[in-house]
């Protein structure tokens, strides 16, 4: 059996934007064990980070791309520079790409550069890990929430800790 999911991103409308594929899997129907149906854990987190993976750098870049313009004139900010950057969140860390613009020729920018991610992405984490590890932190000792953390969560996603 062959299996590959698919993320299809769209606008809203019905029309597919854009399509991704996940990931691929393989199962051979002969030597299997009684009971071993479904996925495996480690199968369903990596699933489950490259959603994560996916979806935030399509949201980052939606984001980016509906703020690319200048309120006041209209026109495309040009790209200055950009760099790799990770945000940790429950699920994981997330790649994406940092962008900054060259302000626009209008004078309505307030410096030289624009970096649109600025305060939309305040911190290298997101309020729903912090939390958790808060959560965790208080209800039991540290290396006992370290172990929950480990099983439950990604690999890369529990390193924050």
């Amino acid at each position: 059996m062959r299996c590959t999911i698919v993320l299809e991103f769209d606008n809203g409308d019905g029309s597919v934007v854009k399509r991704v594929e996940v990931m691929r899997l393989h199962r051979a129907t002969e030597n299997q064990m009684p009971g071993d149906v479904g996925l495996s854990l480690a199968e369903g987190m990596s699933l489950v980070n490259c959603v994560q993976q996916e979806f935030v750098v399509e949201q980052i870049e939606r984001f980016c791309a509906s703020h690319r313009a200048c309120v006041v004139c209209g026109v495309q900010r040009r790209l200055h520079d950009s760099h790799c950057s990770e945000l940790k969140t429950a699920l994981g860390k997330v790649f994406y790409c940092r962008e900054r613009w060259k302000a626009c020729n209008c004078g309505a920018d307030g410096s030289r550069y624009v970096s649109p991610l600025k305060k939309y992405l305040t911190e290298a984490s997101t309020g729903e890990l912090r939390w958790l590890h808060a959560e965790l932190g208080a209800t039991m000792p540290y290396r006992q929430a370290r172990r929950v953390m480990d099983l439950l969560l990604p690999p890369r996603a529990a390193t924050i800790m």
